[in-house]
């Protein structure tokens, strides 16, 4: 059954596609890496579909940040894992132009962008500034810990849920899509294999 995982922050959701029987059915006729093909082919346009209803559904004050949103597809132990969302795929601190650049000098904060995204949709915890000196350790938990500084504050959430909404509105456009494009990826492969 093909299943993708879509992540952000600690969210994860399944999603099963069960029209597929006719095309797994046929993914026995080929080798190993010929099936690994036609399955990453369609687990691809799973998450770029995923990828741009999440974008889609992103609060317009945060637009700049869609362009956070990555996906990749791992092989793991026999099995494909396959994550999209914000933070998923290339370390996006490389790619500076993803850094909100229109932000007024005069107000605190970095601003919202695609390399922090997920505070506004899952929010933080309260955070503080370090403090200079050694850390000590934590008689309870016997931990190196820094003292705390001046709190910076809490974000609350503002879309929890993003990734979750997004995957069950694309769930059935993505499945279309996946059987297109795995039928055409298995008959090329069969047609390399003289079947």
């Amino acid at each position: 059954m093909l299943s993708k995982v879509s992540n952000v922050s600690t969210q994860k959701v399944g999603v099963e596609f069960p029209n597929l029987h006719h095309v797994l059915a046929d993914l026995d006729k080929l080798d190993r890496k010929a099936a690994d093909r036609v399955m990453r082919a369609g687990l691809r346009v799973v998450l770029n579909t995923i990828g741009s209803e999440m974008k889609k559904r992103l609060d317009p004050t945060v637009k700049i940040a869609a362009k956070g949103v990555k996906s990749k597809i791992k092989g793991r132990g026999g099995r494909l894992v396959a994550k999209v969302g914000f933070g998923v795929g290339r370390k996006l601190a490389d790619t500076p132009k993803l850094v909100r650049q229109d932000r007024p000098k005069n107000r605190p904060g970095v601003g919202i962008s695609a390399l922090n995204v997920h505070w506004w949709i899952a929010g933080t915890k309260e955070r503080f500034r370090r403090v200079a000196g050694k850390p000590t350790v934590d008689p309870v938990t016997k931990r190196w810990v820094r003292a705390k500084g001046k709190t910076t504050g809490s974000m609350p959430a503002k879309q929890p849920g993003l990734a979750t909404f997004a995957a069950i509105a694309a769930a059935k456009r993505a499945e279309t899509k996946a059987i297109e494009v795995m039928r055409k990826r298995l008959n090329s492969e069969l047609k390399k294999i003289g079947v």
